[in-house]
């Protein structure tokens, strides 16, 4: 779940809402578009979303 414009959001919603979907196992990031940094959180959490499906993709030859 990305968060988008969260700059402009208050920051204690913006936590409550993360830890809502955390707590239904929904990975979550805060995204600021004007930032990089928070660009590239977006990679790294779709990685580790997905880690299991690619390492099952792997055994399996693709």
């Amino acid at each position: 779940m990305l968060l988008n414009k969260s700059d402009l959001a208050d920051e204690r919603l913006n936590a409550k809402w993360a830890a809502w979907f955390e707590a239904r196992k929904v990975h979550v990031v805060k995204v600021d578009a004007r930032n990089r940094g928070t660009l590239k959180q977006i990679q790294s959490v779709v990685q580790e979303a997905c880690r299991e499906k690619l390492e099952r993709d792997r055994r399996r030859g693709f």
